[in-house]
């Protein structure tokens, strides 16, 4: 299975921002049953784009908002969104993470970029040895 992260940013009147495509994934802790915390990836541009979920997130059904998560995207500059939505099905004994988002990403000019993705991946949970 190809793991996907993907993410489309929009601002009228600005100039195009190229879509995100993430390449490399990391869960952490990716260590079942303890709860998700991270979600961080990569694309080959060297930009990332990460989610962080406050109190951890297990096996479910998660609706996102600003109470339960946040994304974090990094290329040249530094954003950290808000007014987030979406749903993310977890089942953290396969590995699966799959769902969509939406927030807006202010930039350090102001801006107030729209993004929208979709997320579907599988990690191998660590296990002790």
């Amino acid at each position: 299975m190809v793991n996907t992260l993907n993410a489309k940013f929009t601002l009228a009147g600005a100039p195009a921002r190229a879509d995100y495509a993430a390449t490399s994934f990391i869960v952490i802790p990716n260590a079942p049953p303890i709860p998700t915390k991270v979600i961080r990836t990569n694309d080959n541009q060297g930009k990332t784009l990460t989610f962080e979920f406050k109190d951890g997130i297990d096996t479910d059904t998660h609706i996102l908002d600003d109470l339960t998560a946040s994304i974090i995207y990094a290329d040249n500059l530094y954003s950290v969104s808000k007014d987030l939505t979406g749903m993310l099905e977890v089942n953290l004994l396969e590995g699966t993470y799959k769902g969509n988002f939406k927030a807006i990403l202010p930039d350090d000019f102001g801006r107030e970029w729209q993004v929208e993705g979709t997320i579907d991946i599988t990690v191998e949970p660590l296990k002790k040895a």
